[in-house]
Order: structure tokens, then C-alpha cells, then sequence
């Protein structure tokens, strides 16, 4: 996806002249949009094929039948009882999201020249840096989860109410 970017970039510059995008953050000039839709692209369509399947195995449950067979609408079926059983699923597939985007921040901050995170880990690691500056880095590594974790378990027990939640 990064090259793809960076050549359709390239070859509309080449072809008619315009600077359409920002590939590289050199002298100050810190490039957003491109890095940005790299590193997202992978993890959206990942949680789209998810939620997919994920709705088409409940779309044959019984209770999505028995409530299609007392008159239910399809969009409450899917509003209210889907996304309730769905979504304990749902965090689990997040926690992976998050550490294919983590894994690929590495990979994005050198390929467009960004002096971003984990260009700073790497500092910190090789320089001798102190014990306090590495805790902080790896804290930041995984407060993403924390808070995902946090947020779903919140969610999940404000969806099912009284009932024990698990995740």
C-alpha cells in the first residue's frame, strides 16, 4: 500500500505537474495523509471481513429467526440483538487491529522519513537512555489495549446490564 501510494503520487506529479500529496517529512514539513491511510487501510478492511462473517453466522441463529418470525424489522433485529451478541467478539478482533497497526508504525515512520516513535524507542534503546524514558515508551505501547479493553468492558456491561461480563 505504501508504495502504491507514494507511485500514484509520483506519476500524477510527473504527468501533470501537481503536487497532490506529501510523501516525505523533510526539513519540518511532516507529511499526515498518506502515513495515515497506510497504516489504517489493512486493519479496516481486516475488521470489515470480520463484522461480515461474524453476521452472517448470527443472521442463522434461532433468536434472529424467532424474531423474524414475530414481525421484528430487520434493522432492530440487526440494531439491537445482533450487535448486542456481536460485540464482545468485536473488542477481541479490536485488540488484534491494534497490534497490526503498532507493528506497522516501524515500517511507515521510515518509509516516509517521519521522526515519529519508534524512531525514538530506538534511541532510547541504543543510547543508554534512562530506565524511566523505556517504561514510558513501552506504556504507550500498550495503553491503545488498556483503553480498549477499559472501553469494551464498559460497553459490554452497559449492553447486557446485571448479567456477568466476560471479554
Amino acid at each position: 500500500m505504501i508504495f502504491l501510494f507514494q507511485f500514484f503520487v509520483i506519476m500524477l506529479y510527473k504527468e501533470t505537474g501537481i503536487k497532490f500529496l506529501q510523501l516525505y517529512g523533510v526539513f519540518g514539513a511532516k507529511p499526515y495523509f498518506v502515513p495515515i491511510m497506510t497504516v489504517s487501510f489493512l486493519p479496516l478492511f481486516l475488521l470489515i471481513q470480520f463484522l461480515i462473517k461474524v453476521m452472517t453466522d448470527e443472521q442463522s441463529q434461532q433468536y434472529v429467526l424467532y424474531a423474524k418470525a414475530k414481525g421484528i424489522g430487520r434493522l432492530r433485529t440487526l440494531l439491537i440483538h445482533i450487535m448486542r451478541n456481536i460485540f464482545p467478539l468485536s473488542v477481541l478482533q479490536l485488540r488484534t487491529i491494534v497490534w497490526v497497526l503498532l507493528s506497522n508504525i516501524y515500517l511507515v515512520e521510515y518509509l516516509f522519513n517521519i521522526n515519529g516513535f519508534t524512531q525514538q524507542f530506538l534511541k532510547i534503546i541504543s543510547m543508554g537512555g534512562d530506565f524511566a524514558s523505556l517504561v514510558v515508551c513501552l506504556l504507550m505501547f500498550s495503553i491503545p489495549l488498556l483503553v480498549i479493553e477499559a472501553v469494551g468492558w464498559t460497553i459490554s456491561k452497559l449492553i447486557r446490564g446485571k448479567e456477568h461480563v466476560t471479554i
